[in-house]
């Protein structure tokens, strides 16, 4: 091991609660420990078929399951609250027209 960079590592897909990770610096080219609760959750990708209603439809909605959006993107273009969408408890509303085969990403 002490002869591979950390760039030589595979990145793993799914940490567990107790694995810490080990971020190198460019600023001073020094390392630190990052735990995973540190880490932002990410993205959860849907297609519009995961959405309520029919393909087309507008005022569909898609329930996230947990976490507030932060941004939501639909087909590449990130989506305005109030103005493309609304989000209430777990599921978010888009007031235009969303077809089964859009993909959305939501980051949380």
């Amino acid at each position: 091991m002490a002869d591979k960079k950390i760039q030589d590592f595979t990145a793993e897909a799914s940490p567990a609660a107790g694995d810490f990770f080990l971020m190198s610096r460019a600023s001073d080219e020094g390392y630190r420990k990052v735990t995973k609760a540190n880490i932002v959750p990410g993205t959860t990708n849907y297609l519009g078929s995961a959405c309520d209603g029919s393909s087309g439809d507008a005022n569909r909605g898609l329930d996230i399951t947990s976490g507030t959006p932060v941004i939501v993107v639909v087909d590449g273009v990130v989506i305005q609250p109030t103005y493309g969408y609304t989000y209430a408890t777990t599921t978010i509303t888009f007031l235009n027209k969303i077809w089964d085969d859009q993909q959305i990403t939501v980051w949380k």
